[in-house]
């Protein structure tokens, strides 16, 4: 069996054993972790686990740009954030009730959103890390 460590969809140079260790943590050595296993006959890669440190500020950068109406009368805004993290972007109309209009793994660090429901006389928008 083979393996290769990567951090955040990056392969770790050297780190091709069954087990990782990190000694002194350091903050660009923060974010996901999975493992690449191989055989001969088929190559898996591991759940993600989340590296960070107990008592620091832990965030993952998101903004979501300004809404606009397009000129096909949809809402639309822009997602910026790290690539290979599960976001959730949730409407409202009263900041009590939230709707998931949508659930993805961000692939390219930005994306385009439109939403359909445009008949609202407001809504509000939020992405969340999942």
């Amino acid at each position: 069996m083979s393996y290769q460590w990567q951090l955040n969809g990056t392969n770790l140079p050297g780190a091709t054993m069954p087990w990782l260790v990190i000694p002194c943590v350091q903050t660009d050595q923060l974010g996901y972790y999975t493992v690449r296993v191989s055989n001969v006959l088929a190559t898996v890669i591991s759940k993600r686990a989340r590296l960070t440190i107990p008592g620091q500020v832990d965030s993952i950068p998101m903004s979501l740009g300004h809404v606009v109406r397009g000129v096909d009368g949809l809402m639309q805004f822009d997602l910026q954030c790290d690539t290979d993290v599960p976001v959730q972007i949730q409407t409202t109309t009263n900041f009590i009730q939230w709707t998931t209009l949508v659930t993805f793994t961000n692939a390219s660090g930005s994306r385009r959103f439109s939403d359909p429901y445009t008949n609202l006389p407001y809504q509000f928008y939020r992405g969340l890390i999942e």
